[in-house]
């Protein structure tokens, strides 16, 4: 759309096209795969830095798609022990000990992200 083609009879549309987040936020929820069933693709390769730029960058073979998995990202972990609490502002952040992992991985998180299970 053209900045002549704005008058005052569409002006919220186009405002909301612009500036309102909450609508790309909810499209970026429950994105749309990027290819159907059936498509032919190839997958890239893993090129270290100092490799020749001319040499090919996906793999030889043609993979077919047999199906679409969806994927949610917000996984939940369980917590062995909560180590310390801290302030951070008027935000409350608790140290946990993640069952499974190895000290090094304790880490700080927002004690209003935790769920009971």
């Amino acid at each position: 759309m053209c900045p002549c083609d704005v008058n005052s009879n569409n002006i919220m549309t186009v405002w909301t096209n612009l500036y309102d987040r909450r609508s790309k936020k909810l499209s970026l929820e429950n994105p749309k795969p990027n290819f159907n069933v059936g498509d032919y693709v190839q997958i890239t390769k893993y090129k270290h830095v100092f490799q020749k730029g001319y040499e090919s960058n996906w793999s030889d073979e043609i993979f077919i798609i047999s199906s679409i998995i969806t994927y949610n990202p917000t996984s939940q972990h369980k917590i062995d022990k909560i180590i310390d609490t801290r302030y951070s502002g008027n935000r409350k952040e608790v140290l946990v000990k993640w069952k499974g992992y190895p000290d090094k991985f304790n880490s700080w998180i927002l004690a209003s992200s935790l769920k009971e299970i």
